[in-house]
């Protein structure tokens, strides 16, 4: 999942391929679908992964816009980060 993570941040979604991913770990494409059963997979969980690491402030406490203010924000960061979510 890093490897695609790696290969759609640094090249877009376009280059994303179970091949691809398969040449950036060094294995054999089919030796992929051991792990993954296919491409819409894959993004499902390298969207799991990317929102799973996504900081998030504690909001106890703030005012209702400084936390809506603040959850943009942090998603802004995650769509810098990652421009293919």
């Amino acid at each position: 999942v890093a490897a695609a993570i790696d290969i759609a941040d640094t090249d877009g979604l376009g280059a994303l391929t179970i091949r691809s991913v398969a040449a950036r770990l060094g294995i054999a494409p089919m030796a992929t679908y051991t792990y993954v059963p296919g491409k819409a997979e894959l993004l499902d969980l390298m969207l799991d992964t990317v929102y799973g690491q996504m900081p998030r402030a504690d909001l106890t406490g703030m005012p209702w816009r400084e936390k809506v203010s603040t959850i943009a924000a942090e998603n802004r960061a995650l769509l810098d980060a990652h421009p293919w979510v």
